[in-house]
């Protein structure tokens, strides 16, 4: 590992971490102009309905259920380096058909959907492989840094990325704009071909495919860190999509905002996000790392009821929404980098994969009954009602974890996970 002590610099005098750093900087700034054009090409190319529309986005989802433990299993067993060239590769490859089958007429919704679905899981298996591959290059002390930093730079891209990504797609259309991307992706693999590290194979002992996803899940579970993460982030996500199913419903029903006024709302929300991702490390070292998820779930949570308390002039709802939407970002990008700083710690690295892998299956299999519960309390109880509900729920998060020993850690460095994994 390239490590410096000079607390000015830190990780920037890394000369690993920070082609890490630069190469899925340059990536992120070119999805979000796929992220913006393939809505598009769906609305206004292929003119999809709200059905259509809706299968898209569980196509972008499905992965995380259906590829997700495989891919934890899969990262564990080969060098990680290699696996984030060739996922960023294929993702080039995949989105390069976008504007190849527009331009022979050959693009279709279907062919939308099967895109959608591949991208996705290579951007997954890419994510398992980042996760797991960062505390190879930085030490146990530095996860906290090195996670704000790339924490920061994918704030900052949703922050500035969707204008520049509107620019280019109207200057350039939606299919042909996601040449971009592919660009981007292919700079990242050769800043990621110049990462010098003598990596080595996994020693994983041969069992069985279910046999690796199953010691995966047992390990979480056995570790009362990890465990209580999985339960807050799955209720955070329950909550957020609880919330986010009668948000924009809320917005213009409700308080008849303009899209003008939500795009402002959603942009300053993006500015919380680099604020959070800029004090997520001096949070966890002033409070102890266990503390600032706490604090940072209270935050989540303010914001979402703030939100609900909006009324009376426009001024007024926009700069109570302005603030909900800041503190709930903040506070959503705190607890992300220290939960995940967290994992690296405590996780052995033979485990790694199979344990973000498990994580991810907990946490975002909360997503789609969060979705089901906002849409039917929305339906009940009313769109405020639903916020309340949704706020109360992510506050709940903060008990969770002030009643379990995720409370009592100061840093990471405190952390130290067994050399051989003793769950097989």
């Amino acid at each position: 590992m390239n490590r410096s002590g000079n607390k000015g610099w830190g990780l920037w005098l890394n000369d690993n971490f920070r082609k890490l750093w630069l190469g899925q900087t340059i990536s992120m700034m070119g999805s979000q102009v796929t992220f913006v054009a393939l809505p598009l090409i769906a609305v206004t190319l292929l003119k999809a309905n709200p059905m259509q529309m809706g299968l898209l986005t569980a196509a972008s989802t499905a992965p995380y259920f259906l590829v997700g433990l495989l891919a934890g299993v899969w990262v564990d067993r080969l060098q990680r380096l290699p696996i984030l060239k060739n996922a960023n590769l294929m993702n080039a490859l995949l989105l390069s058909l976008i504007p190849l089958l527009h331009a022979v007429d050959w693009l279709t919704i279907e062919s939308l959907y099967i895109l959608a679905f591949m991208t996705a899981a290579c951007s997954l298996v890419f994510q398992f492989a980042y996760q797991s591959f960062l505390p190879s290059i930085v030490s146990r002390e530095e996860l906290t840094e090195g996670n704000s930093k790339l924490e920061g730079t994918r704030a900052a891209a949703q922050f500035a990325g969707p204008t520049t990504a509107g620019g280019l797609i109207q200057a350039l259309t939606a299919p042909f704009a996601i040449w971009v991307d592919v660009a981007t992706y292919l700079v990242s693999i050769w800043i990621f071909r110049r990462i010098k590290i003598a990596e080595k194979l996994p020693a994983v002992p041969g069992r069985g495919l279910l046999s690796s996803i199953k010691s995966g899940f047992v390990f979480l579970f056995s570790n009362p860190f990890l465990r209580t993460i999985a339960y807050s982030t799955a209720l955070l996500n329950f909550s957020r999509c609880s919330f986010d199913a009668v948000y924009m419903l809320f917005l213009v029903q409700k308080l008849s905002l303009q899209a003008g006024s939500i795009g402002l709302i959603y942009g300053v929300g993006s500015f919380g996000a680099v604020l959070g991702a800029m004090l997520a490390g001096r949070l966890a070292a002033k409070t102890g790392i266990g503390l600032a998820i706490a604090g940072s779930s209270l935050l989540i949570g303010t914001g979402y009821l703030l939100v609900s308390a909006a009324a009376g002039n426009l001024l007024l709802i926009l700069l109570l929404l302005m603030l909900a939407q800041m503190c709930s970002s903040m506070g959503n990008t705190v607890y992300y980098i220290n939960q995940v700083s967290l994992r690296q710690a405590v996780t052995p690295n033979d485990k790694m994969g199979r344990v973000n892998s498990a994580q991810t299956f907990i946490s975002r299999g909360a997503i789609p009954l969060g979705a089901l519960l906002g849409g039917a309390l929305g339906t009940w109880i009313g769109l405020r009602g639903t916020l309340v509900v949704a706020g109360c729920l992510s506050l709940m998060t903060v008990f969770l974890l002030l009643a379990s020993p995720v409370r009592q850690i100061q840093r990471t460095s405190d952390l130290e996970p067994p050399e051989v994994s003793r769950i097989a």
